[in-house]
């Protein structure tokens, strides 16, 4: 089973048959199997039949999601280590959280306004129906209009739209913590004595 990167894992929840999260980790289990027994497999022959002759038994389907779920979600720990380690500077521009992820990767996020997270979560419902691929996606592109920089490097928002260069940068993993970090600066309300300080800037 491979490591699928983000945008992978949201083709795969957009080609999933339902929109259950069974269904679209049915869908990237198929994705992310490229052997069994020795024998080389492609998502297209999982697709088109292969996946209930190698795998008749549901247990056999519902261990084979688990274990891609395990590979590519973070867990408890993970998630409470990021958000107990974040930190923030205020500026006189606006607020600067810093984000150490467990890869080793320091991001430096900067608080949008109003209009950029309305314009994300508008974006997001145009983009899929299925509650596993708008997750991943609110993350990235929210996470995205906000990035300052990756370990000391400035990054460029446009750039990172691609689905090739965010890829790149972070993995599924990665990708759910900032979100969550984000989540925990912007929304959940983080460090609320510094919070509204600054002033918010929009992204792009």
């Amino acid at each position: 089973m491979k490591v699928l990167t983000p945008s992978e894992v949201v083709m795969a929840a957009k080609l999933a048959t339902g929109i259950s999260g069974v269904r679209a980790g049915e869908s990237a289990a198929k994705l992310a199997v490229v052997e069994v027994d020795g024998e080389a497999v492609t998502y297209e022959q999982l697709a088109g039949g292969k996946w209930k002759t190698l795998f008749p038994r549901t247990r056999e389907k519902m261990q084979l999601i688990k274990a891609w779920n395990r590979i590519h979600s973070p867990d408890q720990v993970q998630i409470k280590a990021v958000l107990a380690n974040m930190a923030v500077t205020v500026t006189d521009g606006a607020e600067l959280w810093t984000v150490t992820l467990p890869s080793g990767k320091v991001a430096i996020l900067e608080e949008p306004d109003l209009d950029t997270i309305a314009d994300v979560l508008d974006r997001v419902q145009t983009q899929s129906k299925n509650p596993v691929a708008q997750q991943l996606l609110l993350s990235r592109d929210a996470v995205r209009r906000s990035l300052v920089s990756v370990d000391g490097q400035p990054v460029d928002r446009g750039n990172l739209a691609k689905d090739e260069s965010w890829d790149a940068l972070f993995g599924v993993v990665d990708t759910m913590l900032l979100g969550a970090a984000w989540e925990e600066a912007f929304d959940a309300g983080g460090d609320e004595a510094v919070l509204g300080e600054a002033r918010p800037v929009s992204g792009t």
